[in-house]
């Protein structure tokens, strides 16, 4: 969950709206749906390959006619909140099991075979998995088993990410001071690399966590800086998600607004 200074009552408010649309994509029951929309919405879209455009009422009758998908297990990942509009986003839970599954197996045949290093960048997306399904403690714990797979990582491009990442857990669990002394690391450590893509994630990735805890002053200044980085080395690694914070920071201070905007023009 991120966005700007809102109201918890929000978000609850959002989950409970789209969970109507996630029901009745279980039932298969189009009334179920009914209630997350408005009655002149539209949707638009693909099935397959196909174009699925037109009032809402064609979503509730495809959905009448395809009948329940009781094997559908989804949950909301994200809401991301920009003045009156939200932007949900959600995964599909029986997907990440099953990737989960064969990242798991994989590390394990791994294990025996390949270096320390190999084992360490698996447990880091492992962790990525776990947090994309909400278990913000197991993403922790798993980051941190990274850094302690015996690889030399701590320095390294490898460290910049894992304490980056560890940022982002501590700022979801609600611990600013653990989320700004990773941060800081995280930072201190793509620097020294002298990379500026390094230098790019550790700083996008800080401001997300800035944004988590409502930071907008930090997460302007880190983004300020990822963009210059940015726009001095022609980059364009990063700069979806930067735009995407960048939103967000503009959104909850008008002020600050266009130095992010004009640096990332002039990085583009």
């Amino acid at each position: 969950m991120s966005g700007t200074a809102t109201n918890l009552g929000d978000y609850e408010a959002i989950t409970k709206v789209v969970q109507h649309y996630l029901d009745g994509a279980k039932s298969g029951k189009g009334s179920d749906m009914k209630p997350a929309f408005h009655k002149d919405a539209t949707i638009f879209g693909y099935v397959g390959p196909d174009l699925f455009a037109g009032p809402i009422q064609g979503l509730y009758d495809w959905n009448d006619k395809n009948g329940p998908a009781t094997g559908i297990k989804s949950r909301i990942s994200e809401i991301d909140i920009v003045g009156t509009i939200a932007n949900v986003r959600g995964c599909d839970v029986t997907e990440l099991a099953r990737a989960q599954r064969l990242m798991e197996e994989a590390r394990r045949g791994l294990e025996a075979q390949a270096g320390p290093g190999i084992v360490a960048t698996m447990d880091f997306e492992l962790g990525w998995v776990e947090l994309a399904k909400g278990e913000t403690d197991s993403a922790d714990r798993l980051f941190r088993q990274s850094l302690d797979d015996k690889a030399d990582f701590r320095g390294g491009h490898m460290a910049a990410s894992v304490e980056a990442a560890l940022a982002l857990t501590a700022a979801l669990r609600g611990d600013v001071a653990g989320s700004r002394a990773m941060a800081e690391s995280a930072v201190q450590t793509a620097r020294a690399m002298r990379l500026p893509e390094v230098l790019v994630m550790a700083l996008t990735r800080v401001s997300e966590s800035a944004v988590v805890v409502g930071d907008h002053d930090w997460a302007r200044r880190s983004l300020t800086e990822a963009l210059q980085v940015l726009r001095d080395v022609r980059g364009r690694a990063w700069v979806a998600l930067s735009l995407e914070l960048a939103a967000i920071v503009c959104s909850a201070d008008e002020k600050g607004s266009a130095v992010p905007i004009r640096l990332l023009a002039g990085g583009a």
